[in-house]
């Protein structure tokens, strides 16, 4: 017997039998088709927001959203905190805000909207503050994003931005 005959009869043996499961295989693929697909453009799995704070703080009553966009303006990732006291410890100038000089990470929900790799040209980190009453938040901002493929992409940190109630959003490009 040949090696293309007993590679075939291995591959319809997984894809029919009860390992098609274990091997992540869907009714109508072939082990091939598997191959193909795992190496084609990897996808975000991970995203993280990172955010350094200059000399005018955030309010700790000031609600936060972060998305990472695709062209087109679809959202990849996303995050909205409406208090922000988990990103910073207790005990420090201000555990609900994010005080002058402090450094917070905010991890990203993946969306609908699978990013790949290649769509990273046209992306963005786009910041929006919804203050109550007056804040003014001075800061630095970038993204870590990981793909499937185990690539770890560190945009580069944004030039320090102001944002408050007549200028709420920002956006940085990747």
């Amino acid at each position: 017997m040949s090696n293309n005959t007993s590679a075939s009869k291995l591959s319809r043996a997984i894809k029919n039998g009860p390992l098609a499961s274990v091997f992540g295989l869907r009714k109508d693929e072939t082990v091939a088709l598997r191959e193909r697909r795992l190496s084609e453009d990897p996808v975000l799995i991970y995203a993280l927001a990172h955010f350094a704070t200059h000399n005018d703080d955030k309010d700790r009553d000031t609600w936060l959203e972060v998305w990472i966009n695709l062209a087109g303006e679809r959202e990849a990732a996303a995050a909205e905190v409406a208090h922000t006291r988990d990103h910073n410890p207790p005990g420090t100038q201000d555990e609900f805000g994010f005080p002058d000089g402090s450094y917070n990470n905010i991890e990203l929900t993946l969306k609908t909207n699978v990013m790949k790799k290649s769509d990273l040209a046209g992306a963005w980190l786009q910041v929006r503050i919804h203050t109550i009453g007056n804040d003014t938040w001075r800061f630095s901002t970038w993204a870590t994003l990981v793909f499937s493929d185990g690539t770890r992409i560190e945009q580069p940190m944004s030039h320090p931005e102001t944002l408050n109630e007549s200028k709420t959003q920002f956006n940085h490009y990747f």
